[in-house]
């Protein structure tokens, strides 16, 4: 589509392509997302498919409880034993469930009585638990609110979370790492499972200490969310009494699927050598709106914390939070997700929305019920379509532009938009992905984004929550990708000679605009140059190949919607010809890609001068840092060892944003977890979401700002010799 086809108004408040052409012309719930439900290998059903009955639940699938590692520990499995402290001091071993369901015998009527009955059942936390926010919101609800709660709304938590061995008679499996699967569940059946970490009743998930199982899974029970007494984290918990309230007057009838995607590094995108442009890729910007409210009908981005949830059950209370409990049926992620590595995304599909709010962060209201108007498909799926990312979390602002750190955040994107249809694909709601207290540029991850939308035939709809000026940033640089027919591995090729420079961070697009102007300048030098050393160099002579025009190469490219085959529909992972659709990489020989130049005019004295200038410039390009600066920022925020997690001071990391993936662990040192623990260690008690950040991010303020001229100086017209700045 050419430009005059674009809506380029930077006063009105969308910028870009219009919402109709982002949509393909069609209905908004047209485009399909992923496969259908089908039972398989690596695709657990929960419940029965033959559904008898539309307006009720599915029936529930019953098989073996399984208590290993490689599934959920129900609380109702006979091997959850609990041991008990009498008055004499002696020791009786207990079923935990028949303690639960004793507890949950008698009335309840105040927060103080619903602590009681949570800590019977967890002694061992007695000294340690708090409830504070918890009696704090009854203090704060009139009468008639806690009246509602105590009479209707907890005893349906308690009645669904003691069906839990009816609702789901069968083991749940572990989304472990390294492993591409699928879990789907009726939203019955999610019900059940949240109430029970509302009960706080999941076995060994409140300790992550070095002995614990699950030191690399999220926490699920809602013990750190009762503690808080912060205002947002009181509305977080009006949000789940409103979802509870809702499902247990009416349950909803449909079914949620998780899916945990890994790429196998045999089949991650040569970003550098990827020779399409973005001529195909359609934008919408807006300033305005969020994702959940104006993304409907597309993939939507959850800006995730690698422990999924982040600090829902905590303090944190930003994006994913906020999505969170609005649609408290993604909290299931936490109970069954390991932490994402670096090439896993998560997919949530078919997530009800119950809630209203408005504000953020410290500012979160609940603000009232919501009655989703989301379709189903034919699988009883709401076309809700969650994946969930996590970014890197840079303590130094200018790691980020560091290749490998490029390439990182690049695979991690394209893991979670890869579409495995071979139907149109729908298009990408994001924004800011990173952009909070892990430190990511702004401009920058918009243009990651956008290269993955371009390699996965994906148009991308961009919120940048209020900020104007950044909407119009990027939709003048989509304008300048466009107008120049700038490739992905062109970009790429810019963006990576950032971190050379001392430019302010938010100049960077003028750094791309004058690096590309300027290397299509030098490019005819250079050929020349190369033409004469090799002129100089070579004793006899051969015959001499003509290298390939740009439009030549441009011809052998495969666009992925061009080509005769079908995208693959099974999972990426065997997807072959992930790298084949790309140009073929530069010849190993100089001189058989150089036509052998008749110009004569390069003056003698400056030739040093440009053999310095082009091995400089190529050994930029060919850069391969090390994964040291990789493992430093896993090491300090993913691994997460007791010692550098023990202490009662340590809090939910409640960043604005996710952190990257876990770069030091390899599949040779991967523990499987499949040694069975018998005791948790109750010294070993932290919190389990991963610790805050341990350093400050740098003050780049007084460091001197250079100018772009500073590093692309302008060339002199008659010698076409490139001056430098000392």
């Amino acid at each position: 589509m050419n430009k005059e086809d674009m809506e380029i108004d930077v006063d009105e408040k969308f910028c870009g392509y219009t919402m109709e052409q982002i949509y393909r012309g069609i209905s908004k719930w047209d485009l399909k997302h992923f496969p259908d439900v089908r039972p398989s290998s690596d695709h657990t059903v929960l419940y029965h498919m033959h559904i008898r009955d539309p307006l009720a639940p599915p029936k529930p699938r019953k098989s073996t409880v399984k208590w290993d590692a490689n599934h959920v520990r129900l609380p109702y499995a006979q091997q959850n034993q609990y041991v008990m402290k009498n008055v004499d001091g002696s020791e009786e071993v207990n079923n935990r469930w028949n303690q639960i369901s004793t507890a949950f015998s008698r009335n309840i009527k105040t927060s103080y009585d619903l602590e009681e009955a949570i800590l019977s059942y967890n002694t061992k936390y007695c000294k340690t638990w708090r409830f504070n926010g918890l009696h704090k919101l009854f203090e704060s609800c009139d009468e008639d609110e806690t009246k509602l709660f105590y009479d209707r709304i907890l005893p349906g938590i308690i009645k669904l979370a003691l069906a839990l061995p009816d609702l789901v008679p069968s083991a749940i499996p572990l989304l472990k790492r390294g492993v591409t699967k699928s879990v789907s569940f009726s939203q019955q059946q999610i019900a059940s499972l949240l109430a029970n970490a509302f009960l706080c009743t999941f076995p060994r998930r409140n300790a992550q200490g070095k002995r614990s199982e699950y030191r690399s899974f999220p926490d699920i029970n809602f013990n750190r969310l009762f503690q808080s007494s912060e205002q947002n984290c009181i509305e977080k918990l009006k949000c789940i009494c409103n979802y509870f309230r809702r499902v247990t007057q009416n349950m909803p009838t449909g079914v949620v699927t998780f899916t945990r995607r890994c790429m196998q590094d045999e089949y991650r995108i040569k970003w550098d050598k990827w020779e399409g442009d973005f001529k195909e890729t359609k934008l919408h910007v807006t300033s305005c709106g969020t994702i959940e409210d104006q993304g409907c009908g597309m993939l939507q981005v959850d800006f995730a914390n690698k422990y999924l949830g982040g600090g829902v059950l905590g303090h944190g209370c930003v994006q994913e939070e906020i999505r969170f409990v609005i649609c408290p049926e993604m909290i299931i992620s936490k109970l069954i997700t390991e932490v994402l590595d670096k090439n896993e995304a998560l997919l949530m599909i078919g997530c009800e929305r119950f809630s209203t709010y408005e504000g953020y962060a410290s500012s979160f209201e609940f603000s009232g019920n919501y009655v989703d108007p989301t379709p189903t498909d034919e699988s009883r799926r709401r076309m809700c379509n969650v994946v969930a990312i996590d970014a890197l979390n840079f303590y130094s602002e200018s790691d980020q532009f560091k290749e490998e750190l490029i390439r990182r955040e690049l695979d991690k994107a394209y893991v979670g938009y890869y579409h495995e249809l071979d139907t149109p694909a729908p298009a990408v709601a994001t924004g800011n992905w990173g952009c909070g207290a892990f430190g990511g540029n702004k401009r920058l991850k918009a243009l990651l984004q956008l290269m993955v939308c371009c390699v996965t035939c994906r148009p991308m709809v961009y919120f940048t929550f209020g900020d104007n000026g950044l909407k119009n940033e990027i939709l003048e640089m989509h304008t300048f990708l466009l107008d120049n027919n700038i490739t992905v591995a062109e970009l790429w090729s810019s963006l990576v000679q950032i971190r050379h420079s001392k430019i302010a961070s938010e100049h960077i697009y003028a750094f791309i605009y004058q690096w590309h102007r300027d290397i299509n300048s030098m490019v005819q030098p250079i050929d020349d140059l190369l033409n004469f050393h090799y002129k100089n160099l070579k004793s006899t002579a051969s015959t001499h190949h003509s290298c390939e025009s740009s439009l030549e190469r441009l011809g052998k490219y495969l666009w992925p919607s061009q080509k005769t085959q079908p995208i693959p529909s099974s999972s990426f992972y065997n997807k072959t010809d992930c790298d084949t659709s790309t140009i073929e990489e530069m010849s190993m020989n100089l001189e058989d890609e150089c036509i052998p130049s008749t110009t004569e005019t390069i003056l003698s004295g400056n030739e040093e001068y440009y053999a310095n200038e082009l091995d400089k410039f190529h050994k930029e390009q060919a850069t391969t840092s090390t994964s040291s600066l990789l493992s430093a920022l896993d090491d300090d925020y993913g691994i997460r060892t007791v010692e550098k997690m023990t202490g009662d001071n340590l809090q939910p990391n409640d960043q604005t944003h996710s952190n990257g993936g876990t770069f030091l662990v390899d599949d040779s040192t991967i523990e499987r977890q499949d040694k069975f623990v018998e005791n948790e260690q109750n010294d070993d008690i932290v919190p389990c979401t991963p610790p805050p950040e341990k350093y400050r991010r740098k003050n780049t303020n007084h460091k001197k700002q250079r100018k772009i001229t500073d590093m692309y100086p302008k060339k002199n017209k008659d010698e076409w010799i490139l001056s430098k700045k000392d």
